[in-house]
């Protein structure tokens, strides 16, 4: 599974992006054989804006998900991205498997 990050975020730039790989692999790791990339978007905190995480996985033949999530923090968007994409992927897995697709070994 490769993740790759972008995004504006100049004051904590390399931390914050070295947080989001980790925060979206540990989360994504159990079903890091179905998923071919994974894209992530950070968006910095600006004084009336929230923080954003975008982020979107090819699943191969299953298609693609996404999942973006605003909050006050890059943190908290970066965890809830990681785990509102999680959990899009596995409802986007079983709802294939409920239609007899086989996903691979």
């Amino acid at each position: 599974m490769q993740i790759h990050v972008s995004g504006g975020l100049a004051p904590l730039g390399t931390q914050v992006r070295a947080y989001a790989e980790y925060r979206i692999f540990s989360r994504l790791a159990p079903l890091a054989r179905r998923i071919g990339g994974v894209e992530v978007v950070l968006t910095g905190r600006t004084r009336n804006a929230l923080a954003t995480c975008a982020v979107s996985a090819d699943l191969g033949p299953a298609g693609s998900v996404r999942a973006r999530v605003r909050r006050p923090q890059p943190i908290e968007a970066i965890d809830g991205a990681a785990l509102a994409l999680a959990d899009a992927i596995v409802r986007r897995l079983e709802s294939r498997a409920e239609k007899g697709v086989r996903h691979g070994p």
